[in-house]
């Protein structure tokens, strides 16, 4: 039978960096406590996660992760919302699919982030390719959109076409 956090009260399984960092062969998998939920959170299991320029960056331990933030790695997930923390409001319920933005925890069972960080995921798309969305194609809309007013028919120079984000940017660039 398999370990999950849901036959362990208050623990989970994550990847965890071994200090000082280092190349992939400082991550593990072990036992860490299950998020506690700060207000406006909503708790989401974990079903797919993606892997980043950051995370990589932050595994060497060249790149802190913010402020408060957990320090397991993972900046997005799709997972099933399963715990709705106190005072949020929003349109999420638990047992909706969500995609989410986070400030890290996305390589654990559970993570923890604000309910506005969340999307409903859409039903047929599948939990590995919505995991893989909301750091570069997230970054790469707001890039496009709102940074740089981009309209149909403008013209968009894209640097590092080949990254994530700006492959991201590209097809968006494009499907306009």
């Amino acid at each position: 039978q398999a370990w999950t956090a849901d036959t362990m009260s208050g623990k989970m399984l994550a990847a965890i960096v071994k200090p000082p960092g280092g190349g992939p062969e400082v991550l593990s998998v072990g036992e860490v406590d299950r998020p506690v939920l700060k207000p406006g959170e909503i708790l989401i299991e974990t079903r797919a996660t993606a892997l980043n320029r950051a995370d990589t960056l932050q595994r060497k331990g060249s790149y802190p992760p913010p402020k408060g933030a957990t320090d397991i790695l993972g900046l997005e997930c799709a997972g099933i919302v399963k715990e709705l923390g106190e005072g949020y409001s929003g349109p999420l319920a638990v047992g909706d699919e969500v995609l989410a933005l986070l400030p890290g925890g996305g390589y654990a069972e559970y993570v923890a982030v604000q309910g506005s960080h969340a999307i409903k995921k859409p039903k047929d798309m599948p939990f590995e390719i919505a995991g893989a969305i909301p750091e570069a194609w997230l970054t790469a809309f707001q890039l496009l959109y709102f940074v740089g007013e981009f309209k149909a028919g403008d013209y968009v120079l894209v640097h590092a076409a080949g990254s994530g984000v700006g492959h991201a940017l590209t097809q968006l660039a494009t499907a306009a």
